[in-house]
């Protein structure tokens, strides 16, 4: 019956019949799994650089948690001259071509033209004055 002499591919030394290995993965809030790769698959360790290879790990774990998440800033919605988008409505411009004069999207436009037929026009004056 063979032996096989298991040597750590980090330090070189003897692990006698028995290496470590370490095994790559991921994990995020939908998956975990098992990253196989042929290089990885065949390093071996001995118990000393696994200790060293688990603190590494956790060092870089505990940076990650501890690095504040930039702060994502709210978009500030573009101020839009309702009275003018009416205006030029009215005076036969499209939608899209309201939309470019004015700095926003064509929905922002619909929206604009739709509390004038609702008739939010008497709430806006009061706001405007």
């Amino acid at each position: 019956m063979r032996k096989y002499l298991v040597t750590c591919d980090r330090c070189g030394k003897d692990c006698g019949e028995k290496g470590y290995k370490v095994v790559f993965g991921y994990e995020n809030e939908n998956t975990a799994g098992r990253i196989g790769s042929p290089e990885t698959d065949k390093l071996d360790f001995c118990m000393d650089c696994m200790k060293q290879i688990q603190q590494m790990v956790a060092g870089f774990a505990e940076r990650r948690e501890a690095e504040p998440k930039p702060v994502q800033k709210e978009k500030k919605q573009p101020k839009i001259d309702k009275g003018k988008v009416r205006a030029l409505r009215n005076a036969g411009w499209k939608v899209k071509d309201i939309a470019g004069e004015m700095g926003c999207s064509p929905q922002a436009v619909y929206s604009v033209l739709k509390e004038a037929e609702n008739g939010d026009e008497a709430a806006e004056s009061v706001l405007a004055s």
